[in-house]
């Protein structure tokens, strides 16, 4: 009977060792992996795994004590649902210098109870984010960093997660190659940075959601389609530095920001419409833009528009008349400012202004046209103004075009810049005339002038 009863001891000891075991945590099996100070109640799990192929994580792999895990060289590591959500006391997760991370949807989901404070995926070869790989709530506190990865596969709804406003930051460092789907990043994200990133086309919706500041600074994106960004309500700031942009869709960038910022960046052509924008400020400092169509600026303002130190090779008709000023206080004495523009090719009525935006409110201030001067130039400010329309110019249209015919200037015979108005003054001093702004003549040909003035008073097509 003694004999009996301790084989059933026996058996049952075994039965809660091996129980026990079944329910060690899988990262506890994994060689390459040091979990300190033991595995029961491990507070660091450090994996270095050269040798192997692939690492798979899910539920329950990582003890629940864990606040720090660190995963390197391995060749794939996948992750799968549900592997940090009751993970409470994990504050760091670092994977990198590794071929490849493949995030399945819910991998990494978290609850409103999370620590977790840093996400890293650094020196990746390849980053997969499936559709909300990061969901849940997540801390206002969070960093989510994914640097120097070269393929970067974004979808729909990669990004989708809520939390306390304004959310965690984003950030994309060097990404060679960004491939995002629609929704990519529908999150309530505090600050999205993207930093030297290239991504090919920026799909509609792209950038929607609950983002406060978005920064692209040094990116590449070859084409922005519309809807690329569509901003709502709650979105601060949008800012553009040092980026080239190719071809600008129309409503590529639309919605409400309270202030938009394009500076020291290049863009191939602005579609009509490009931008429609209900913002407080708009600034456009620093920019080379090789075509700007029609009413590329479709913005409603409450404080002010700014397009400064900035070249347009070819300025459309109507580029700039759909910019309109909201009722609003202004602080600013000329909401509406173009300051040291160079043109290349204007068309007529490029600088021509909505409707129902008064003359005092423009300033159009050092205009650098690309243009011989001659006897016409006041007749091209009226032009740039008014169009090709032989109408009688309305009060705006003259106090504008005057402005540009003080604040304009032309290439003079020696390659100078002149001002329009000085150019007009020497040719009505050489041929004892007047010139009017209000004229609906245009003459042709070859004015008379004295034979001992040099200048030339040749008028040509403007």
């Amino acid at each position: 009977m003694a004999r009996g009863r301790a084989w059933l001891w026996a058996a049952v000891w075994t039965a809660l060792a091996l129980g026990a075991c079944a329910q060690r945590p899988l990262a506890c099996e994994i060689v390459c992996c040091d979990l300190m100070p033991h595995c029961s109640n491990a507070t660091s799990m450090s994996c270095d795994c050269p040798n192997s192929h692939e690492m798979r994580l899910r539920e329950g792999s990582i003890p629940k004590t864990v606040k720090y895990v660190h995963i390197s060289n391995a060749r794939t590591v996948v992750i799968g649902r549900n592997l940090i959500y009751a993970l409470y006391a994990l504050r760091d997760l670092v994977i990198m210098d590794v071929d490849s991370v493949d995030v399945h949807s819910d991998g990494l989901a978290q609850s409103a109870a999370s620590s977790l404070q840093q996400l890293r995926l650094e020196r990746v070869h390849t980053v997969e984010l499936r559709r909300e790989s990061l969901s849940g709530t997540w801390r206002g506190d969070a960093v989510i960093t994914l640097h120097r990865v070269k393929y970067l596969r974004l979808g729909g709804l990669a990004f989708h997660f809520s939390g306390v406003l304004p959310g965690p930051r984003v950030v994309l460092d060097l990404v060679g190659d960004l491939h995002a789907e629609r929704h990519a990043f529908k999150a309530t994200i505090g600050h999205l940075s993207l930093v030297n990133v290239t991504m090919r086309v920026c799909r509609p919706d792209t950038f929607r959601g609950e983002i406060t500041s978005l920064e692209l600074l040094g990116c590449r994106l070859d084409s922005l389609e519309s809807g690329c960004l569509r901003a709502e309500e709650g979105w601060r700031r949008v800012a553009v530095r040092a980026c080239r942009l190719g071809a600008v869709r129309r409503r590529a960038l639309s919605g409400p920001v309270d202030a938009v910022l394009l500076e020291a960046s290049t863009v191939d052509v602005m579609h009509e419409g490009a931008l429609q924008l209900q913002v407080d400020r708009l600034e456009l400092q620093r920019v080379d833009v090789a075509e700007m169509g029609p009413r590329a600026l479709n913005v409603t303002a409450c404080t002010s528009v700014r397009l400064v130190e900035s070249r347009v090779a070819l300025l459309r008709a109507l580029a700039l008349a759909a910019v309109r000023l909201s009722n609003c206080e202004h602080s600013d004495v000329h909401p509406f400012t173009v300051h040291l523009l160079h043109v290349g090719d204007a068309e007529n009525g490029s600088l021509a202004v909505h409707a129902d935006l008064p003359a005092a409110a423009v300033n159009w201030d050092s205009l650098m046209l690309d243009a011989d001067c001659s006897c016409q130039a006041a007749e091209l400010a009226r032009q740039l103004v008014a169009g090709g329309s032989t109408a009688p110019l309305t009060d705006t249209q003259r106090e504008l075009a005057e402005h540009v015919s003080r604040s304009g200037y032309c290439r003079d015979e020696h390659g100078g810049a002149e001002r329009l108005a000085d150019a007009a003054t020497a040719c009505r001093s050489a041929s004892g005339g007047a010139v009017s702004l209000d004229q609906d003549v245009v003459f042709y040909g070859v004015l008379p002038v004295p034979a001992q003035d040099s200048r030339k008073c040749s008028v040509t097509d403007l």
